[in-house]
């Protein structure tokens, strides 16, 4: 029993050694890890000009809604840009609807889980109630996600 207890004690030692000596970029993600991790994705879209600004998997919310914007602003040279939607661990979508002349009427967006759910609502938003107009995909876009 005694040499039972002491054999247990060293493959517990080194168990542990291996484990504290194993460096981050070594060990493996675990089930707590990933599920915690966080990555947000926003777009922002010029109302006059429909230019777009996406950011992908940035760490904080306010980090993708500020390059988000950034980007935008500097794709369309003006000031009319605006976040119009965020996500996080997931996609989002911005969808254009032009009328009969090819004007831009009115853009919706919308989030969820996976892509094409996203972009169909999107397209269902910026439909609207009227039947006519073509209604397009603007932008899209979904993050990595560890779940």
């Amino acid at each position: 029993m005694k040499s039972l207890i002491t054999r247990a004690a060293v493959l517990g030692a080194s168990v542990m050694t291996a484990a504290t000596l194993a460096t981050p970029a070594q060990a493996a993600p675990t089930a707590e890890t990933t599920a915690t991790r966080s990555y947000y994705g926003a777009i922002a879209i010029n109302s006059r000009t429909l230019a777009v600004g996406l950011m992908n998997d940035s760490s904080t919310r306010s980090g993708a809604e500020r390059l988000a914007l950034t980007r935008c602003k500097n794709y369309s040279y003006s000031s009319y840009c605006k976040n119009v939607v965020w996500v996080r661990n997931g996609c989002a979508a911005v969808a254009v609807k032009y009328d009969s002349k090819g004007r831009p009427v009115r853009y919706a967006s919308a989030y969820g889980s996976s892509k094409w759910p996203t972009i169909r609502l999107a397209q269902k938003r910026a439909k609207g109630s009227s039947t006519t107009g073509t209604v397009k995909t603007r932008a899209w876009l979904c993050t990595t996600r560890y779940y």
